[in-house]
């Protein structure tokens, strides 16, 4: 059987890589000449795999080797490989088969078995069925890819197709076969490739775009297709291939991305923040309009010429951009910073700059640039702004500073006359008149101090002076406080504790005691009939201290709960004309409250009561004992005198019990009255005391004595003081009340006689009594006091009611002549007004105290402010607020002796 001509040559190096080839090579092999240099073995997709690799074919004996496979097109080749006579190449033939072979089964030999004289094809049948299994492979493979593969021949119709274009098209692979490419896709299709059909048939490789409408999906088709020719050696175009690659997802794809970069840079351009890429050496790749403005620059004049932010930077602060431009380069971001930057037009800006890297070799970054400048311009109106408020505050402060002063001056004068009057009534009803003047008075003080809190609390100015106190003690002062109130509405006023209190706490206690005070004022007022509770009980989870202050009066309605603690708000306008107040009580109360650690909170219901519940931070309780008070002191009756004035005693009372609560609230009486209180277990531990203040020189101006006591009783104390000469009162206290005891405690050595419970009224005055009778022997010497006030009416009311006492008393209306009288009068005590016309009192007593002489001289500060610290570090030995209070004078008078 003789070989056909060849249809293609390929030339190998002795490695087995593609040196050269013919063209027929590639329209059987789809070589291409990128392919030369790469192994042939990798290069032959059509090839049965079966086939012995090029080099293990080579015979021994250099004899060609020749196998049957079949092209790219569908023809059946024998390849025929053999060294050439230099030994240094290798070709590969591909003989074409002959149309007719012998079908004879005598002929039968194996594919390797062709000589070099022809082809000896004893297995023609055998071939035949290989090349049938390659044809089968190749369909499979080519069935296997995405791509829509058609062979055309020269009438335009199809010869071959593979499952992906039938798929693409719609049809069975044998309605596509041998019709023609017109019919299959149609006229308007046809229209869109029909110049590219003309020219591949003509021998023209084309590649163009396709975009299709795809009436079944209601959308478009993109396509890239390739025509090949299939020309064979004697330049004879016989048809060609089309290979057809859908690339609608990806134009889908790359669309939406297109959109996608044009939406964000309309976002960038219309951004009010300048956004520019740059690199790590500060040059300006692209910018939106707003870091152009920033920058100073034209679009213009940046596409022309550039721009590097760097040279922008105002000189002070290259140094720290250069700084930053590091950190960018090692971290890749930088965090916002303030930095000045030049405009074109000379001025500086502030600008807030960050950048981060994006791109991998982090040598491009996204720069964020803001102008600061309103902001800054904000910023300075805010300052402008909070210098005006902090200057209106101060003024106000000084303004409420100063009514105070003014107002509580002629007030000193108004309390003042009106004690004088007291003294001199005996009337009851005259004395009711004065008492009522009186309380209004005191009411009107308070509204004072109510704004005056109020202006500090609102100033940040006012001070807590925390330290550690016995809230028992506090409470029992309260109470006494508020026991006139309540008696006067013939209410009971209850104190109870529902469970252990710290013996001590760390919080403020004036300012506790002025919220507990108002908290219980508002009960009472607003309580008509029934009682007023205060319950008392320990958070310890919470650290907290909570007082529950529960009335039965009018109660609040729900929707005015909101107002209560807005300042100069009362729940209702109607209340404030029927009982009275500001409505700066409880907004105070809460910013108190608030300041010690705690908050306020109400329950309330209309006709029927409220609770106010006060809650307090107590500081550290490690080591400190839980009591449960008792303040079992009988308040006042209601039938009770409640305009009398509560009698004020000086000095140092013992008080002697073995009832713990008992010598608490005797203390408490006599504390608050103005005495200095110790305390004594037994009749023994009270001879101990006295032995100590007659010692020290502080000796005891009186003695409460229980006569039923353990250890050493009342009688056996009080016989036994008599008979070493303590000769001051000792009233006894016991709990019987049959007759006869009063003479048995005279007959003891005591001086008057109490029975329990304790009776604050028949007490201090009891204990006044024998004062005022100590004071008329003599034994309590008048002082020389010396009155600077410049209001007239107050110092001659102040040097009246000091007269009376049988103090020696000067007065001076202005500074230089109260410097003139203190020379020549050398006072023991000087009550000093900070407010005079001529100089302040400072300057006073500055001038007074480098006076020869003066050392001894005590100096007491009348002030319409609370400003004790000022007075203290100025050199005063004691403050007292307008107006002035003859008992707290007296008492720090006494206090002298």
């Amino acid at each position: 059987m003789q070989m056909g001509s060849i249809a293609g040559e390929i030339i190998l190096d002795d490695e087995g890589l593609v040196v050269r080839f013919s063209e027929g090579a590639t329209q059987f092999y789809g070589l291409r000449s990128c392919d030369i240099g790469r192994c042939l073995d990798e290069l032959r997709p059509l090839a049965g795999t079966d086939l012995p690799l090029i080099l293990d074919s080579l015979s021994a004996d250099g004899q060609p080797s020749k196998h049957v496979l079949r092209g790219i097109n569908g023809q059946s080749f024998v390849r025929e490989i053999k060294r050439r006579d230099d030994q240094q190449e290798i070709t590969v033939a591909y003989l074409e088969l002959p149309s007719s072979a012998p079908d004879s089964a005598s002929s039968r030999t194996s594919r390797t078995g062709l000589s070099q004289t022809g082809l000896i094809y004893d297995g023609l049948d055998s071939e035949r069925s290989e090349l049938d299994r390659g044809r089968r492979q190749i369909n499979a493979i080519t069935d296997a890819m995405s791509t829509r593969i058609a062979y055309i021949d020269t009438d335009q119709c199809y010869q071959f197709i593979n499952e992906a274009y039938a798929e693409e098209i719609g049809m069975e692979a044998e309605e596509i076969l041998g019709s023609s490419i017109q019919d299959i896709l149609g006229e308007e299709h046809y229209q869109q490739i029909e110049q590219q059909i003309q020219l591949a048939i003509g021998g023209q490789q084309c590649e163009f775009d396709l975009v299709l409408n795809d009436r079944r999906r209601q959308s478009k088709i993109f396509q890239e297709v390739t025509y090949l020719p299939d020309i064979k050696d004697e330049g004879q175009v016989v048809g060609f291939h089309m290979l057809v690659v859908d690339v609608t997802q990806q134009q889908q794809s790359e669309q939406k991305l297109a959109e996608n970069e044009h939406r964000l840079q309309r976002v960038v351009d219309g951004a009010s923040v300048g956004i520019a890429f740059a690199n790590t050496r500060g040059q300006v790749l692209t910018a939106n309009g707003a870091a152009l403005r920033l920058l100073g620059i034209t679009r213009s004049q940046f596409d022309r010429e550039g721009f590097n932010w760097t040279t922008s930077i105002r000189p002070t602060d290259r140094l720290k951009a250069k700084a930053i431009i590091d950190e960018l380069r090692q971290t890749g971001r930088m965090p916002p910073q303030e930095l000045f930057l030049r405009h074109r037009n000379g001025n500086v800006q502030p600008v807030q700059i960050s950048s981060r890297s994006v791109s991998v070799d982090e040598e491009e970054h996204v720069v964020f640039l803001v102008d600061l400048s309103e902001q800054k311009r904000y910023q300075q109106s805010l300052d402008e702004a909070r210098k005006l408020a902090e200057t209106a505050n101060k003024t106000k402060s000084e303004f409420l500073a100063n009514m105070s002063h003014e107002i509580r001056t002629p007030m000193s004068a108004i309390i003042g006359y009106l004690d004088i009057l007291a003294r001199n009534l005996t009337q009851p009803e005259d004395l009711k008149c004065v008492s009522i003047i009186r309380h209004n008075s005191r009411f009107l003080l308070e509204i004072i101090n109510d704004i005056l809190d109020i202006s500090k609390i609102e100033a940040g100015k006012l001070v807590l002076h925390k330290k550690r106190f016995q809230p028992e003690k506090l409470l029992a002062d309260v109470r006494s406080l508020m026991d006139v109130r309540a008696a006067e509405k013939e209410l009971q006023l209850d104190i109870s504790f529902d469970t252990e209190i710290p013996r001590t706490i760390r919080s403020d206690d004036k300012r506790l005691k002025q919220i507990l005070v108002n908290l219980i004022g508002n009960a009472i007022k607003f309580t008509e009939h029934g009682t007023v509770d205060l319950r008392v009980r320990y958070l310890d989870e919470k650290g907290l201290l909570a007082f529950d202050v529960v009335d039965t009066g009018i109660g609040i309605h729900p929707k005015l709960l909101g107002k209560l603690f807005q300042a100069f708000t009362q729940g209702d306008s109607s209340l404030n004309r029927e009982f009275g107040g500001t409505g700066l009580g409880l907004n105070i109360s809460q910013r108190l409250a608030q300041l010690l650690g705690g908050e306020i909170s109400v329950q309330s219901e209309t006709g029927k009561g409220s609770t106010f519940s006060l809650y307090i931070a107590v500081g550290s309780t490690k080591n400190v004992p839980m009591v449960t008070p008792n303040l079992s002191v009988r308040g006042l009756l209601p039938s009770q005198e409640t305009f009398i004035e509560m009698p004020k005693v000086a000095g140092r009372v013992l008080v002697v019990d073995d009832r713990r609560d008992i010598r608490h609230i005797a203390k408490h009486i006599l504390e608050t009255a103005g005495a200095r209180v110790e305390e004594a277990e037994h009749g023994r531990a009270s001879l101990e005391l006295v032995d100590q203040a007659e010692a020290s020189n502080d000796p005891f101006d009186a003695i409460i004595m229980d006569m039923q006591m353990p250890i050493m009783d009342g009688y056996e104390a009080t016989r036994h003081l008599r008979s070493i000469g303590f000769d001051k009162p000792i009233i006894a206290l016991t709990a019987h009340a049959m007759r006869g005891d009063r003479q048995k405690c005279i007959e003891a050595g005591c001086s008057d006689y109490l029975t329990k419970p304790l009776d604050r009224i028949v007490l201090l005055n009891l204990l006044a009594s024998y004062q005022a009778a100590v004071t008329d022997s003599g034994i309590s010497r008048p002082r020389r006091i010396l009155i600077v006030e410049d209001l007239v009416q107050a110092a001659d009311s102040l040097a009246m009611l000091l007269e009376c006492e049988d103090h020696i008393v000067e007065k001076a209306y202005d500074g230089a002549t109260a410097i003139e009288v203190a020379e020549d009068f050398c006072p023991d005590i000087v009550l000093l007004d900070l407010g005079l016309p001529d100089m302040t009192g400072f300057e006073v007593l500055e001038a007074i105290k480098k006076t020869q002489g003066k050392s001894s001289t005590v100096f007491v500060a009348l002030t319409g402010r609370d400003n004790q610290d000022e007075t203290d570090r100025a050199g005063f030995s004691h403050h007292i607020v307008k107006p002035v209070d003859v008992s707290e004078l007296e008492q720090f008078v006494a206090t002298l002796d």
